[in-house]
């Protein structure tokens, strides 16, 4: 009872912060490079880092600078700063995720901070013609985009989209309404009615891209042959 209640009251406060944004009484900071935001309406893994490194890869491929900014998630730094990848403690002092990144794409700038849009500022200072990639970035609404990416997972369950904390939603199917583009992920794993539901939710002028999830197998074994193996069960 208390849990549910709870995610009343986290949905009434969720829903007054997008009002205020939407009718225009709370200002978006605004910064000259382009931005492009992913993000989802869930907490958790809904295929965002996949997505993040393609849409770096294909910045690559076409030599536009990008600059990752994330939040110091579980990070010793408490303030906006570049990710500087130098020894082994650097996935605790920046974070996981972004030390990864930082390391698969080294010509890729990774700032880190706990206001997206203070460090947004900071790492447009230092890199003026990038294009800035913002990790998580659909409920940080305090930034302007350019180009707003919505990913869905398939699979997930629908009491999930039930609001924090008795569910893992951050906002409501409703809000896709503010998304360019919905990247519906692993389709080939989900119940044709389950997607169909998802489906029924998604704005119909939005462009959709629907994944399918690989199952690598049988695994590579000459990957692991005369290793040591250590099993991890959570």
């Amino acid at each position: 009872m208390v849990t549910h209640f709870l995610s009343l009251m986290y949905e009434g406060l969720v829903r007054i912060k997008n009002d205020l944004y939407d009718w225009g009484m709370v200002d978006r900071f605004k910064i000259a490079n382009k931005v492009i935001s992913v993000g989802n309406l869930t907490s958790g893994g809904t295929g965002k880092t996949p997505l993040i490194e393609l849409i770096l890869t294909y910045l690559e491929e076409k030599q536009i600078q990008a600059v990752v900014i994330s939040r110091n998630y579980k990070a010793e730094a408490q303030v906006a700063q570049e990710v500087i990848v130098k020894s082994g403690d650097s996935a605790r002092y920046f974070g996981d995720e972004p030390v990864m990144l930082a390391k698969k794409f080294p010509n890729c700038p990774v700032f880190i901070g706990p206001k997206k849009y203070w460090t947004a500022y900071l790492a447009s200072k230092a890199y003026p013609l990038s294009t800035l990639l913002i990790d998580d970035g659909f409920q940080h609404r305090q930034l302007s985009r350019d180009l707003e990416i919505v990913c869905l997972d398939a699979t997930q369950p629908l009491h999930e989209y039930e609001f924090i904390p008795f569910g893992k939603a951050r906002d409501s199917f409703s809000e896709l309404h503010r998304s360019d583009v919905i990247v519906l992920n692993k389709v080939n794993r989900a119940d044709e009615s389950h997607l169909k539901y998802l489906r029924s939710k998604i704005p119909k002028d939005k462009l959709v891209v629907e994944t399918e999830a690989e199952t690598v197998w049988p695994p590579q074994i000459s990957l692991i042959k005369d290793k040591t193996i250590v099993l991890g069960f959570c």
